[in-house]
């Protein structure tokens, strides 16, 4: 019997590996570029507040990249190895939230340990709006919705480019419009005004939180319809 090739055995491990290290040189520039603007800040500003703060905005921008290689790079490779469309959208869509938990660990992370450097300081870390490491709720629930967000931009990036190699560069075009509306909406939530916001009532963000998981689903609901009959370009099969 042929042993079965390590790609190929866990797709879920191979996929994860290189969000990882793709993740781990994201984050170490960000991190880095940080402490050096913190460490600026924290010297010149006369009311120094959370620097951190700069830095929830640019995550999903990255995870948007990652997710367009699954279907543009990581899907051809592992069906040349002879891991079926299925198996390779479970592994996939595990890695996504994975990912998306981390980085919102991290993001949380982050803001925790700002907030110990300004009790050293004896700054103000959230002077205005909303503190979001007040206690241990705080920290889940807007953890909570940075997963979200990043979810939302995994699977939209995923989806885009399903939808160009699926149906072609007129309808992927098309597709933008309907696809892109669930980060700008996931976006829209941690600015708390969310475009739905009238109507959610009492539960206000909650709601909000719901319809962008919502739309999580719907969208990985497209990939996985389309990406059945995903045509794949032929070509040296590459390492998975």
């Amino acid at each position: 019997m042929t042993a079965a090739r390590p790609g190929t055995a866990t797709p879920a491990t191979g996929l994860a590996t290189r969000f990882a290290l793709a993740s781990a040189g994201f984050w170490v520039i960000v991190v880095a570029a940080f402490i050096v603007i913190a460490s600026i800040v924290l010297s010149v500003a006369d009311e120094p507040s959370s620097v951190w703060q700069g830095a929830r905005w640019i995550p999903q921008y990255f995870v948007l990249f990652l997710g367009t290689m699954l279907s543009a790079r990581f899907l051809p490779v592992y069906i040349a190895h002879g891991v079926t469309r299925r198996r390779f959208d479970a592994a996939a869509f595990a890695v996504v939230l994975g990912t998306a938990v981390g980085y919102a660990a991290i993001m949380q992370i982050g803001f925790l340990v700002e907030r110990l450097v300004f009790r050293w300081s004896g700054g103000t870390q959230f002077p205005d709006g909303v503190d979001l490491v007040a206690g241990p709720a705080a920290v889940v629930g807007h953890g909570a919705e940075f997963a979200l967000l990043y979810l939302a931009y995994l699977v939209t990036g995923w989806a885009i480019v399903t939808g160009y190699r699926r149906y072609g560069g007129l309808v992927g075009t098309v597709l933008l419009v309907p696809l892109l509306m669930l980060p700008f909406y996931a976006e829209s939530v941690q600015w708390r005004t969310g475009l739905l916001a009238p109507v959610a009532g009492e539960t206000g963000v909650r709601v909000e939180n719901l319809i962008v998981l919502a739309g999580v689903l719907a969208t990985a609901l497209f990939i996985h319809r389309s990406g059945r009959n995903l045509p794949v370009p032929p070509g040296p099969a590459g390492r998975p």
